[in-house]
């Protein structure tokens, strides 16, 4: 499962943190919610239309999403190409009051609070772009780790900055995190819901598979994880 030679049980500092992945996990949306969010906002007439094969799209992006989790967020990402960047970041709070805050799952919400109020920092480690997640880090009390999109005169190319971050991209993140905060992550806790988040749980001592879809599920039931079902209560 894993493709880092690295064992992070051996990370032994003196802060304990909680790791949440956020789509799926704390919220009930996707990489493509947002998205649509913004060209409803927008309104142009690309925009219909591009909302309107959003019938044809949506099955392959879920497709080569499930064969390939980068490839497919890199293909969901270029719909933001053209896109004046200031105008996202400068709707990306209405976006969250809008459209991520009706979608957060409030059993997970209070598992968060309750974790931070033990003294626990918490980090959202996402593969949803920062634009979107700093109001949601913002509103949770949370640090934040996620990619973002490269601007050219203005505008998204639809290109990501930095590689997209699911499997053993997050499994390094959450380890370099650790280790630059100083964290134990032989008692740190990770939070996530499918098969791209199966080694960012393998990085901590306590793993909890939330609504896991079946690939996760079948690892989490063979490790002994914890899985929160129905809702995440």
């Amino acid at each position: 499962m894993r493709s880092v030679d690295m064992d992070p049980h051996e990370t032994r500092g003196t802060q304990i943190a909680a790791y949440f992945d956020v789509d799926g996990t704390l919220t009930d949306t996707s990489s493509v919610t947002p998205l649509a969010w913004f060209r409803r906002r927008r309104g142009r007439l690309s925009d219909r239309i591009w909302a309107a094969s959003l019938l044809l799209r949506g099955p392959w992006w879920m497709a080569l999403y499930r064969l390939n989790n980068d490839a497919g967020n890199r293909e969901i990402y270029c719909s933001y190409a053209g896109m004046n960047a200031a105008w996202v970041r400068g709707e990306a709070n209405a976006c969250f009051e809008l459209c991520i805050k009706p979608r957060l799952m409030l059993p997970m919400v209070q598992r968060l609070e309750a974790l931070k109020q033990s003294g626990m920092r918490i980090v959202l480690v996402t593969g949803g772009l920062d634009f979107i997640m700093q109001p949601v880090a913002a509103f949770l009390g949370a640090e934040l780790i996620a990619p973002g999109l490269i601007e050219k005169n203005g505008l998204f190319t639809g290109a990501m900055s930095s590689p997209p971050l699911t499997g053993s991209a997050k499994y390094v993140a959450v380890c370099k995190h650790a280790t630059h905060h100083n964290i134990d992550l032989h008692g740190s806790h990770a939070f996530g819901n499918e098969f791209a988040d199966a080694n960012m749980l393998h990085a901590v001592g306590h793993p909890v598979a939330v609504r896991p879809d079946g690939r996760l599920r079948k690892i989490a039931e063979k490790k002994s994880w914890t899985i929160l079902d129905e809702k995440a209560e």
